[in-house]
C-alpha cells in the first residue's frame, strides 16, 4: 500500500498519512526482519510477547516493569515484543483507557468502546494494533503469545482484552503474565 501525492494533498489527513508511511516502512522491515527469522529459528520456538513483560517501557504510564516469572519462561525461545497499543498508533505515555461495560470482544463486535481518561474514544486505535499483533503472529507462523494482564489490550482473566479477543478467535495459545 503506496501513498499517493494526491492521497497526501487531501485536507484533514495528515495524521492517517503519516500513520500509512510509518506503517509501510514498519512493515517492509518486518518482513525483511521475518526472512532473517526464519533462517534463524533452528530448532527454537518462536513466540511473540508483550514488550511491557521485557522490560520495554510501552505501559501507559511509559515505566518499565518487566515480568521475571515470563522472562524466565521465555529463556530458550526466540521472543518478539509487540504492543498493540502502540502499533494501533497511541503514544507512550498515554491516558489510562477502560472497556466501557464489557470486554474485548464486545469491543470487536463494535458493542463497545474504549475510552480514555481524558474522554478520547482510543477504540479504532486498539482494533488496528490487534489487526497488526494477528498479522505478525500469523506472518511468523507463532503458536503462543505472553500477554500481560489486567490490560485492556492484552488481559485475558477478570476481562479479556482487544488483542487477547482477537487472538483467542484465532486458536492462538494465550499465556498471561
Amino acid at each position: 500500500m503506496k501513498i499517493s501525492q494526491k492521497a497526501s494533498a487531501e485536507p484533514g489527513q495528515p495524521n492517517k498519512i503519516k500513520w500509512l508511511q510509518r506503517y509501510n516502512s514498519v512493515k517492509s522491515r518486518f518482513f525483511r526482519f521475518h526472512q532473517n527469522m526464519i533462517k534463524l529459528s533452528g530448532e527454537r520456538e518462536v513466540v511473540l510477547v508483550s514488550a511491557c513483560l521485557v522490560g520495554i517501557p510501552s505501559r501507559y504510564d511509559g515505566k518499565k516493569k518487566p515480568s521475571n516469572d515470563c522472562l524466565l519462561e521465555l529463556a530458550n525461545k526466540i521472543w518478539i515484543p509487540v504492543c498493540p497499543e502502540q502499533l494501533g498508533g497511541l503514544p507512550t505515555p498515554r491516558s489510562p483507557v477502560e472497556i466501557i461495560n464489557g470486554d474485548g470482544f464486545a469491543v470487536l463486535r463494535g458493542e463497545q468502546r474504549i475510552i480514555s481518561r481524558d474522554g478520547d474514544d482510543v477504540t479504532e486505535n486498539f482494533i488496528r494494533g490487534a489487526e497488526i499483533v494477528l498479522r505478525i503472529a500469523q506472518s511468523l507462523e507463532v503458536r503462543k503469545v505472553f500477554l500481560k494482564s489486567k490490560s485492556p489490550s492484552c488481559g485475558i482473566s477478570g476481562r479479556w482484552g482487544v488483542t487477547a479477543a482477537r487472538l483467542s478467535e484465532k486458536g492462538f495459545e494465550l499465556y498471561e503474565y
